[in-house]
């Protein structure tokens, strides 16, 4: 959705922008977690839409998961990038992988 202009807004107007941009902050702090955890969403994603969506869910499905998983984990460890990737072993980077 786009927001209105900034000109002459009435409350209802006001009112819009501000759910449209609490919306997006919302959003953009969730695909955050996401990039931080999964280093697959720091780059572009240039699948297909219902692949991306597929993804996304899938993502904080896992997410979710190793949160119920690994309670000692807490927001912080979420919430910035280890320097050690062997230390979580979901979170290697592809080519240090098992095969």
């Amino acid at each position: 959705m786009k927001p209105y202009c900034r000109g002459g807004l009435d409350n209802e107007m006001m009112v819009a922008n501000f759910r449209i941009f609490r919306g997006r902050r919302v959003i953009e702090n969730g695909f955050g977690i996401l990039a931080n955890r999964f280093r697959h969403f720091m780059g572009t994603l240039e699948q297909g839409p219902e692949v991306v969506r597929l993804l996304v869910e899938t993502g904080v499905l896992l997410h979710n998961l190793l949160r119920i998983r690994f309670p000692a984990i807490g927001n912080a460890e979420v919430d910035r990038e280890d320097e050690d990737p062997q230390h979580h072993p979901w979170c290697l980077a592809p080519s240090t992988q098992q095969r």
